[in-house]
């Protein structure tokens, strides 16, 4: 179970409360008349640590609200960052392909040099059959 989280009226509340009670043992008469050690040991035992809890609290409270409010923008952002990688890695392998597309039309061009000559050269023959065959007939 989650602690519960007071508001600022209540911690304002709080230190008032505790602002009386060291109002009290101010103008009381039994601290006047009480030795300055003992007067500052109860005065600590009485306010001070109870100021300090107080802002112990609040400062406990201020993280878990600043935690809590800020874990669904985190979660958005992770999301958001895992749709950008998952971009970034198709952009990429989109880019691997066309650098292997350009490398392979120049590869199959330069094969295609010595082709084009055998081509034209069995052209030459086929015509030259051709034309043999024609003439002896």
């Amino acid at each position: 179970m989650e602690p519960k989280l007071f508001s600022m009226s209540e911690y304002q509340f709080q230190l008032e409360h505790i602002l009386e009670e060291g109002e009290l043992f101010r103008s009381s008469t039994k601290t006047t008349m009480t030795e300055q050690t003992i007067v500052i040991k109860k005065l600590y035992s009485l306010i001070i640590s109870s100021v300090r809890e107080v802002f112990h609290q609040a400062h406990q409270d201020a993280n878990q609200w600043s935690k809590s409010v800020l874990l669904p923008l985190r979660q958005q952002i992770k999301e958001h960052k895992k749709q950008i990688d998952s971009r970034l890695h198709m952009l990429r392998k989109i880019s691997g392909s066309k650098e292997g597309v350009a490398e392979n039309v120049a590869f199959l061009e330069m094969q295609l040099v010595p082709l084009v000559k055998q081509y034209t050269e069995l052209q030459a023959i086929i015509s030259a059959i051709k034309i043999d065959g024609y003439t002896e007939h």
